[in-house]
């Protein structure tokens, strides 16, 4: 009797035999342009997102979201929105801070997230005014909506928990911005530490809540680059992050999984010593320097990687016998198969020629059974 999809890729990640390869897509990106451009195939008209991705024969890979809600206390929240331009505004007893995000007529086409014109922080006063935001955050579980989509999915797939990116991370990307972050590194080192260890209190708190939740698989955002994530940085701030998390996690028989999907060559020796079970997302050449071979060199089986084909495979800059050729190189590349999971890295292009979807699924089931040969 063959495994169902959500079987393949847990054994994957936890290092069990499996029949096939796992294959396993995520098509967020994909259908929520369509969906709200209207421009669906009219096969898929009315139909959910889930049943699109069976359609393809691949296993869903669902992002679900986060198992813990945010409730700000102490601070007034006020929004104004001006055309395009919305503007957020923290009132606290210690100060104001700010943020701005802007819409674009394409975003808006492609149901993506505002682009964040402006960060909250602006200037060495608002860093209190962030610890008091971070530091008046109530953590509250929220596991109804999981598990709600975790029925839909069943045993076609798996449904992935997001969690927070580590602190350090949030204080790059999410508070400072990259560029500023570099500044303030150097300029103000200990006002950036006091604010990564109030970010890395709230971050553990997030974790016991996911480790807690009934998500088998607990997500962390990552995007990481080596020319960003230096590996000074990455040594000194995530290393130590994802082994307490990780632990965490597996105590409570979790997996820990990564979105990898950028430039990692400098940074492929720290990986074994995180805890991360599964690199997901993982983006090859053209996208990036590494190959898979190269992963394995550096991990071992240590880690299950997800992913593997690039996301310009699937446009029409490459003819299907060239699509045909990558993927059997790939096949060929990963042998004998065991702790990797085909998918696509970063995610399905609003451009993708579709077919090409269930032409992986077609190659998977001619010569993905396991063990595969070289």
């Amino acid at each position: 009797m063959s495994m169902t999809h959500r079987q393949r890729i847990m054994a994957a990640i936890r290092k069990q035999p499996a029949d096939c390869l796992p294959w396993g897509l995520r098509l967020d990106y994909w259908y929520k342009a369509h969906a709200k451009a209207g421009t669906l195939p009219e096969k898929y008209r009315e139909w959910s997102i889930w049943d699109i991705t069976r359609d393809t024969g691949a296993g869903i890979q669902a992002h679900h979201g986060r198992v813990h809600q945010e409730i700000l206390r102490n601070v007034e929240v006020v929004t104004r929105q001006e055309g395009r331009e919305k503007t957020t505004e923290y009132f606290t007893p210690v100060g104001t801070v700010s943020t701005k995000m802007v819409s674009t007529q394409r975003l808006e086409e492609t149901d993506t997230r505002p682009y964040e014109k402006e960060k909250m922080f602006k200037r060495v006063e608002d860093y209190p005014v962030i610890e008091f935001i971070v530091e008046n955050t109530e953590i509250v579980p929220t596991y109804d909506d999981f598990l709600s989509v975790d029925r839909l999915v069943g045993e076609d797939g798996v449904v992935v928990a997001r969690m927070e990116a580590s602190p350090m991370h949030r204080i790059m990307r999410n508070l400072v911005g990259y560029e500023r972050f570099v500044y303030e590194l150097h300029d103000n080192p200990d006002k950036v530490e006091r604010l990564f260890q109030v970010l890395l209190e709230q971050g553990r708190k997030i974790a016991r809540v996911a480790a807690d939740s009934p998500a088998e698989i607990v997500h962390s955002d990552s995007n990481l680059v080596d020319a960003i994530h230096t590996p000074r940085i990455f040594e000194k701030y995530f290393v130590p992050w994802f082994q307490e998390i990780s632990e965490m996690l597996h105590s409570r028989g979790k997996v820990l999984q990564c979105h990898t999907d950028g430039e990692l060559r400098r940074l492929l020796p720290f990986f074994p010593r995180t805890g991360i079970d599964v690199a997901e997302a993982f983006s090859p050449p053209p996208m990036t320097s590494c190959t898979a071979s190269d992963l394995r060199a550096a991990w071992g089986d240590r880690i299950t990687i997800w992913g593997g084909i690039a996301t310009q495979l699937f446009t029409d800059s490459y003819t299907d016998e060239e699509f045909d050729d990558y993927v059997l190189s790939l096949f060929k590349e990963i042998a004998p198969g065991y702790n990797f999971i085909v998918g696509v890295g970063d995610n399905v292009p609003v451009a993708a020629k579709f077919d090409r979807l269930r032409r992986v699924t077609d190659l998977v089931q001619r010569y993905g059974k396991l063990p595969m040969m070289s």
